[in-house]
């Protein structure tokens, strides 16, 4: 039987204590599929009971630190050498056959390629964001893979125009297990009495998504909301844990007010993380970069929370017609105005929760993303270049 091997990147640890997208949607797969591996810079064992299913590159968190000491200073061909000695020996009983599916990462390809084709077995690269194809442009040039995998038609299409002969590809949507990510009892009932008001709404930030000075306009909106007595607090999840007005360094390297009703927890498990949502009314990502719908974007549809998105931001990437609110990037107080009427307006409120719920269950729940991901799998990947390559040998045979 053939075996897949995801390798994660060298940010990602294969735990459920982890943030990162990347290692909770390969936990999907492979709860799924036995027939998979995961490669990762470390584990704890939390997401899988079989240990040997689970390998540790413990040479990816020495790339990790060189790469952040002088990674754009060092010429790549110096770090080839060294991914493709740590890599080969983490797949050393790859077989003819097999998968090795790379996330994010073309460098990783470039170095596995010939091993991987040498070895008869196939390689797929899956780009989650459309900025890897600026970033390594000069790569994915020059690189063959069986099949490139995008998280939406979008980038696929940005892909193709911009690399014409990049081969086979794919378009395979994020997907998420609705174990723990599921509406309340509670919110059900409220789902069938527009009257209802809560006495106080509470709004989930993930610090996870935010960029540049995202954090700072999520504060000063929630600051303008404080002063307008509008009964609303926030939790943002994955900062600084701090209930009480003070200054606090952040990633952007400034010193922010907290307003008093602005809380901060860190990501615990995907379990917490849940209970959380559940007990919310909103989820805000006003995030001012493109980065393909994330995991927790959908862990908010599916748990039935409005989403307050930015216009030309995350959101509309994979969703078409999202089910939430769309702001100007950069406008505290266009922001505070959007949640100010979704407080004050329960039947809005109400009507995009619904509509978020049913997003989700028609495009996102990982029973239906599981059988794309197999129909990626089992689909032949005889790329275009090596098509061409083929018929000309067969004309001339």
């Amino acid at each position: 039987m053939s075996r897949t091997f995801h390798l994660l990147t060298e940010l990602d640890s294969f735990s459920q204590r982890s943030h990162e997208d990347l290692a909770r949607w390969v936990a999907n797969v492979i709860e799924a599929d036995k027939d998979t591996t995961v490669l990762a810079p470390s584990s704890d064992g939390t997401w899988s009971s079989d240990p040997n299913r689970v390998r540790t590159v413990k040479g990816l968190t020495t790339y990790r630190a060189i790469y952040q000491a002088a990674g754009s200073f060092l010429p790549r061909p110096m770090l080839t050498p060294y991914l493709k000695r740590i890599l080969t020996i983490a797949l050393h009983d790859l077989q003819p056959g097999d998968t090795v599916w790379i996330h994010n990462r073309p460098e990783f390809a470039l170095a596995l390629a010939p091993f991987i084709k040498q070895t008869g077995a196939r390689v797929f690269l899956h780009l989650h964001s459309r900025q890897l194809l600026l970033a390594y442009e000069g790569i994915l040039k020059q690189l063959q893979v069986d099949c490139y995998v995008f998280n939406s038609s979008l980038v696929e299409q940005e892909a193709l125009q911009k690399f014409p002969i990049l081969g086979k590809t794919a378009v395979m949507s994020s997907g998420l297990d609705s174990r723990e990510f599921h509406p309340s009892a509670k919110r059900a009932i409220i789902s069938r009495s527009p009257g209802y008001k809560v006495e106080r709404a509470n709004v989930v930030f993930s610090a996870y998504l935010a960029r540049e000075n995202d954090l700072q306009v999520f504060l000063e909106a929630m600051a303008i909301l404080k002063a307008r007595q509008v009964p609303v607090s926030a939790t943002i999840i994955g900062g600084p844990k701090s209930t009480k007005q003070a200054e606090i360094p952040t990633q952007l390297n400034r010193r922010l007010k907290i307003p008093l009703n602005v809380s901060f927890e860190d990501f615990d498990s995907p379990a917490a993380l849940g209970k959380k949502l559940r007990a919310s009314e909103m989820f805000c990502a006003p995030s001012s970069w493109h980065k393909s719908a994330s995991l927790y974007m959908l862990e908010a549809l599916a748990c039935g929370l409005p989403v307050i998105a930015t216009e030309g931001g995350p959101f509309p990437e994979e969703n078409a017609g999202a089910p939430g609110i769309l702001v100007v990037p950069n406008a505290a107080e266009r922001l505070a105005q959007t949640i100010q009427g979704l407080v004050e307006d329960s039947s809005a409120r109400q009507n995009l929760a619904n509509l978020a719920y049913t997003t989700y269950t028609t495009k996102f729940m990982w029973f239906s993303i599981r059988a794309s991901y197999r129909s990626v799998l089992a689909a032949p990947t005889l790329s275009r270049l090596r098509e061409t390559q083929l018929v000309a040998e067969l004309l001339h045979a």
